[in-house]
């Protein structure tokens, strides 16, 4: 299980380096990453918060890179497109996040782990399509079950696995890890190309990827 964004296409010249990497896949955070991938999540994220005109933000600053980053380093909770990426090891198959769900969401695992247990406590996942329908993943007893998103379904139907509560957990813990390694890098990275904005970003990401 690792976080992970959705990257965005870039169409125009960014305002710092970015790796080239495929529009719409997923990138797992973690530390280590390099500036070019670093960059490009930043990029996404900002590009992703940057709403002009928004009421529930101060005014828009000028200058090309304060507004870029405005939405982003002023949001409450700024969005960050993607969610937990889980592979399963034994067939290869890949659970992705489907449309629309988002990384700042990521705790609410939690919430379904810490549900009834009766099989009512289901996650929304995003928006799959059809004939497989939404990928979730749902509490049930001692297991949670996952199905997978219209990508990774077969003849057969959806794919689906099953993990034990106590793995699921497990893996919950690396991603706050992962997260917070992330976050470290990103804010030296900041320090080393948007100086005047690294003091900020460090909390944005925090709050973009509920962590503290």
């Amino acid at each position: 299980m690792k976080p992970a964004v959705e990257i965005q296409v870039v169409d125009e010249p960014p305002p710092w380096p970015v790796a080239e990497l495929e529009p719409f896949g997923f990138l797992a955070l973690r530390g280590g990453l390099s500036d070019g991938e670093i960059g490009a999540v930043v990029l996404g994220l900002a590009r992703g918060n940057d709403h002009q005109d928004d009421p529930d933000l101060p005014p828009r600053p000028a200058g090309r890179l304060p507004a870029l980053l405005h939405g982003l380093l002023s949001y409450e909770y700024p969005s960050a497109a993607g969610g937990l990426l889980v592979t399963d090891t034994r067939t290869g198959t890949d659970f992705t996040p489907g449309c629309c769900c988002g990384l700042e969401d990521w705790r609410d695992w939690y919430d379904m782990l810490d549900g009834d247990g009766d099989g009512g406590a289901r996650l929304w996942w995003g928006h799959g399509g059809q004939p497989s329908g939404d990928p979730y993943a749902e509490r049930d007893g001692a297991l949670v079950r996952l199905r997978a998103a219209a990508g990774a379904a077969s003849a057969a139907g959806a794919a689906s696995a099953a993990v034990p509560v106590a793995e699921v957990r497990a893996m919950l813990a690396g991603v706050e890890g992962a997260l917070r390694d992330f976050r470290a890098d990103a804010v030296a990275w900041a320090v080393r190309t948007v100086p005047a904005h690294a003091d900020a970003l460090g909390p944005a990401l925090a709050r973009a990827f509920a962590i503290q």
